[in-house]
């Protein structure tokens, strides 16, 4: 539901995203079982047959998501806990992002969206609240804001390093820590680069919530926290270099969502 917002959130289809749209379906095969679903996977790729999208062809995939939202709506109802909530926000991301723009439009109804989850307070729905407000205080949106949201969207799609390839792109793979971490009393290193902000915002967190911060991996580190951004050059960087000096040390890798909800949670 989140990604069907976010694909009709500026009021028009692009070819990009009816791309992004017949990927999304064939990569989840459950959605056949689904007669809306069907339905917009059989327009979609009588769109994509000649290889040519037409104005009449971009209206009737543009009418079939409107339906699949308005069935779904009915079906499911609003998001009633945190992962939900969360699935939906990085779906409606990845559906504003698919078009490679962020106009005023999406905005605002990213602005809408989390005003409405209001009651959720949880990363990454609060780092997103956080940036949409600030962008939009002084009632619009300027070109650095936009850029600020656009880099903050399409890295929360991209997921962790675990997941979206930049940890697996070292020679070996190291084994990522889950659960709580004490910050207050740790050494942490902070490698790669973060959604939560800056690498000198995120030391400065770090050192707020008692922990000390060191600027290269030793025996006296007790986490290495890897940021959120995929980096295709990850494995051959100073960051991935980090991280595979944490596993010869045995240092407990740690993602930036780890870290986030060891500060947030004091």
């Amino acid at each position: 539901m989140g990604f069907l917002d976010g694909i009709q959130a500026d009021g028009y289809l692009v070819d990009d995203e009816v791309l992004w749209l017949d990927t999304w379906l064939r990569d989840n095969p459950y959605l056949r079982s689904d007669p809306d679903a069907s339905a917009l996977l059989e327009v979609t790729e009588d769109a994509l047959h000649d290889g040519v999208i037409t104005s009449t062809e971009l209206q009737e995939i543009d009418e079939a998501i409107t339906r699949m939202r308005e069935a779904g709506e009915r079906r499911v109802g609003a998001s009633e806990n945190r992962d939900a909530i969360t699935t939906e926000l990085i779906g409606l991301l990845r559906g504003i992002t698919a078009d490679q723009s962020l106009v005023d439009d999406e905005v605002e109804r990213l602005r809408f969206w989390t005003r409405r989850a209001e009651e959720w307070s949880h990363w990454p729905l609060s780092e997103v609240r956080h940036r949409v407000e600030e962008a939009m205080r002084a009632g619009c949106v300027g070109e650095l804001e936009r850029q600020d949201l656009m880099g903050v969207a399409e890295r929360l799609v991209g997921g962790n390093p675990a997941e979206s390839g930049a940890i697996r792109g070292l020679p070996v793979q190291p084994e990522v820590t889950e659960g709580v971490i004490p910050v207050s009393g740790s050494r942490l290193c902070l490698t790669g680069q973060f959604v939560s902000g800056p690498r000198s915002h995120c030391e400065r967190r770090t050192k707020e919530a008692g922990g000390a911060v060191a600027g290269n991996v030793s025996k006296k580190v007790d986490f290495v926290v890897v940021g959120d951004i995929a980096s295709r050059d990850w494995a051959y960087s100073t960051f991935g270099r980090k991280v595979e000096k944490a596993m010869e040390y045995e240092i407990p890798v740690v993602t930036e969502f780890v870290w986030r909800q060891a500060i947030d949670q004091l």
